[in-house]
């Protein structure tokens, strides 16, 4: 029957998009890949001195509270630490209860870049859209200085 193949893979193909669940690049599980990329990039040292910055944020930030308290080895906790807290951004948004939404600072966690791709190249959009002052980048600036 080879009229019904394309019929049926053309019903099977409609089911998949249907029952697709749409691209979540940038939820936890985005989040916390690039925070493991990030950790197998620092050197011992610098692992260390971000743990122990992250562990000496003010108690009602709920940021220390994310180290693991199992017993697995410490070096495998500090990393499970950095992973999970790559996520706390999201976990402070104003949708949570006081006073953690006093640390969510949404122009802190990104930064917009737009784009459009005439034919074969890509053309830059910024200068047409509004960057606000305080962003991701600008702000690693000020805290670098």
């Amino acid at each position: 029957m080879p009229g019904r193949r394309p019929i049926t893979l053309g019903l099977f193909l409609a089911l998949c998009t249907w029952l697709a669940a749409p691209a979540a690049a940038w939820g936890p599980v985005g989040h916390q890949v690039i925070a493991l990329i990030a950790w197998d990039t620092l050197s011992q040292p610098t692992r260390l001195k971000v743990v122990k910055l992250m562990q000496r944020a003010p108690s009602d930030a709920g940021l220390a509270s994310l180290f693991p308290k199992d017993n697995s080895p410490l070096a495998e906790r500090q990393r499970d630490f950095f992973r999970i807290a790559a996520t706390w951004p999201d976990l402070v948004r104003s949708k949570t209860p006081a006073p953690r939404h006093a640390f969510h600072r949404p122009g802190w966690h990104f930064r917009d870049f737009f784009w459009k791709q005439d034919g074969t190249q890509i053309v830059d959009l910024s200068g047409s859209f509004p960057t606000p002052t305080e962003n991701a980048i600008e702000r690693i600036g000020f805290f670098k200085s």
